[in-house]
């Protein structure tokens, strides 16, 4: 998974983020908080999802980087802020 990810353009990550804010964003409209993570360069960029959520009147948080079986907990993640 990590090679095929790799292996994506900018340009195909970009519309892969385009196409999870469209599907995800009328679900997570109704959320209250959402937690995302900061995407890598070689991840898809969620970004534009966290941007969108922010303009609606949402909460999004970002989440530290873990390794292993650790418990996300609210009090963990950042506050976006544009």
């Amino acid at each position: 998974m990590l090679s095929r990810r790799r292996t994506l353009s900018s340009e195909q990550r970009a519309h892969a983020g385009s196409v999870i804010t469209a599907q995800v964003l009328p679900e997570l409209k109704q959320a209250g908080t959402v937690m995302l993570y900061a995407s890598m360069p070689e991840e898809i960029d969620l970004f534009p999802l966290m941007e969108e959520l922010i303009s609606v009147g949402e909460n999004a948080s970002l989440c530290p980087r873990s390794r292993g079986a650790a418990r996300w907990r609210h009090g963990n993640c950042l506050p976006w802020m544009l």
